[in-house]
């Protein structure tokens, strides 16, 4: 049985995943085995009490009426009964609660994962990815501890320990009566400790996640870390911190010593005053000596469900601490509402316009202010133009690019595609119209086939892939790989150059289809030729498509049927090359010093002067 999951639990107000309401939402579907393991923990309990106790009357009922007692027989069967009880029942409560456990916590996975989905880029731009990486997989591993293991002995505990002071109520009233406060005592302890628990549990996921996120980092940046002779300082930092994490886990460790240490105090304890109480009785002639160790017995198992609890309680603070950072994740807002249904207008191409658009980056404060990103741009794009976007480092180009590709919407301003706004637009909508390729592209640790099949949710052949290969002038470079489009690349691309790999995203941009495509510098690291080349078959290869293009580079610039020049998020010059250099300052102080670096070049390569 494996229902399909919700991409999102729904959690009351305060709840966290580490709550009966959060385990509800992960058990959807998943009920029945978790009441049976809940079932096999109790009979497991029970039986190992009921053979503890009746060995206990087997043995005393010897004492006192000798071994040819008839009743010592059925006595003996039912132990033998118990036994196997305890033992059948607790390992069928350790499969299926841990089997439930591990499908519960892929279920979370699958929350964490569709989460970052709805909630990027901004959630990913907030934390740095090895953390991201220790939420998705050690804290989502950290719930298993309150699936399988809390969870189940709360219920157990509530359920068992009744039944066992009622067991030792009707061989003693008085002693289940003198146990009971015991009882109440340790599991008012265990939750008194709970504070303390909290404390060290978020230092330890902090300090765990902290290191995830330096090694993520440092395996990143291995050649920098190396070149810049920096092994020696990164070591100290990752040392620092596993000291940090080794003396909150020692602290955290006696504090469990000391509740372990607990749980055993309240099994003598509860066991010595029924054995007081007991003798009390005996000698006062109102309980048969035979079933004092049978009160004995089941006194002391009377706690047994309570240390179950306790056993696994200590570890409250760091399943606690690992549900709140994973309910940090699915409780992130998405930076756009897609409840859109609208269908972008019929054609080859769109035409795209930006109206009265203004958009400031989230995190600014008043202690540090920040020029907002864009500011009351107007911008139309005709359907099938082939646009640059030109202006300084922060100028609000690849702003004005996310925006058009809504990864965030404007904080005023509207921004429409053939006339139908983004926001009206459904998702799949939106993603077949629009089509970023950043610059700094990701490539899967796939296959090339597998890295260009993603672009599209058609089952495209080889003829396909190879023209979409052709058109980015990529083709050449995969014929070169030793098993041609099934050669698995490395992770993020690292096998390729950063010029094959900006050609294998436009190949995937291509095979996407969109009806606007918007490249973020992604010819950046090809050479004025090749870029050319790729250019002019892009040009060739998708037709009417409208291109938005972001770029400092003057030969892209120059290419463009149309300059939008950029300046303090905004809008300063349109036009071709010519009119801007003689029309806009800023334009002409962004591209000048390019000129005037080619123009000695040229000189000396033609023999001539470059003019003044």
């Amino acid at each position: 049985m494996n229902p399909t999951p919700d991409l999102h639990p729904t959690l009351p107000p305060g709840r966290t995943l580490a709550s009966f309401a959060g385990l509800a939402q992960a058990l959807k579907g998943w009920w029945p085995p978790y009441v049976f393991a809940v079932a096999m923990n109790v009979v497991s309990l029970c039986a190992a009490t009921a053979a503890a106790a009746l060995g206990a009357l087997a043995v005393s009922t010897a004492v006192v009426g000798g071994d040819r007692d008839p009743s010592l027989h059925a006595i003996a069967l039912l132990v033998a009964v118990g036994v196997v009880a305890r033992g059948l029942s607790g390992w069928l409560e350790s499969w299926v609660s841990h089997d439930l456990s591990f499908r519960m916590m892929a279920r979370v996975r699958i929350w964490i994962f569709g989460a970052l989905a709805r909630a990027a880029p901004s959630v990913t731009a907030r934390r740095r990815t090895g953390d991201l990486t220790t939420t998705a997989m050690t804290d989502a591993e950290a719930l298993e501890i309150f699936y399988a293991h809390s969870s189940l002995y709360i219920v157990s505990a509530f359920v068992t320990t009744p039944v066992l002071i009622a067991a030792t109520a009707v061989v003693s009233p008085s002693a289940a009566w003198a146990v009971t406060p015991v009882l109440l005592v340790a599991a008012g302890f265990s939750l008194a400790m709970r504070g303390a628990a909290r404390r060290d549990g978020a230092e330890i996921r902090a300090l765990i996640a902290a290191i995830g996120a330096e090694v993520d980092e440092n395996i990143g940046a291995v050649r920098e870390i190396v070149g810049y002779s920096m092994v020696e300082e990164r070591l100290r930092r990752l040392s620092a911190l596993d000291d940090a994490l080794a003396r909150v886990q020692s602290r955290n460790a006696r504090r469990a010593g000391v509740e372990s240490a607990a749980a055993g105090v309240v099994s003598v304890l509860a066991t010595l005053v029924a054995a007081w109480v007991g003798v009390t009785q005996v000698n006062s002639s109102t309980l048969d000596p035979v079933f004092l160790p049978v009160l004995i017995t089941l006194a002391g198992a009377s706690s047994s469900a309570i240390v179950q609890w306790i056993g696994v309680t200590r570890h409250y603070g760091t399943t606690g601490e690992a549900a709140r950072r994973i309910d940090e994740i699915l409780s992130a807002p998405p930076p756009v509402d897609r409840s859109g249904t609208a269908v972008a207008p019929a054609g080859a191409t769109a035409g795209v316009a930006a109206v009265g658009v203004s958009h400031s980056w989230p995190g600014v404060t008043a202690d540090h202010p920040v020029t907002p990103a864009l500011v009351n741009v107007d911008v139309e794009i005709a359907p099938g133009e082939h646009v640059a976007l030109a202006g300084r480092s922060g100028a609000g180009k690849s702003t004005l690019g996310a925006l058009v590709a809504r990864f965030m919407d404007p904080d005023s301003g509207h921004l429409t595609v053939d006339g139908v706004g983004l926001t009206a637009l459904s998702p799949r909508a939106l993603t077949e119209t629009v089509c970023l390729v950043p610059q700094e592209v990701h490539l899967f640790q796939e296959s090339v086939r597998d890295n260009l099949r993603i672009a599209t949710d058609r089952s495209p052949t080889d003829a396909d892939l190879w023209e979409a290969l052709e058109t980015a002038h990529a083709a050449e470079i995969v014929r070169r790989m030793p098993d041609g489009l099934d050669t698995v690349i490395g992770e993020r691309g690292d096998t390729l150059s950063g010029g094959e790999r900006q050609r294998l995203a436009l190949a995937r941009a291509v095979l996407h289809g969109s009806r606007v495509l918007i490249l973020d510098e992604t010819v950046s690291q090809l050479d004025v030729v090749a870029e050319r080349d790729v250019r002019d078959s892009l040009t060739r290869g998708t037709g009417d498509r409208t291109t938005i293009v972001i770029a400092h580079r003057l030969s892209t610039l120059l290419a463009a049927d149309r300059i939008i020049v950029l300046d303090a998020g905004r809008v300063v010059g349109q036009g071709d090359h010519a009119a801007l250099m003689r029309d806009c300052r800023q334009y002409a102080d962004l591209v000048g010093p390019q000129l005037r670096a080619l123009a000695p070049a040229a000189a000396r390569h033609t023999g001539g002067e470059p003019r003044r």
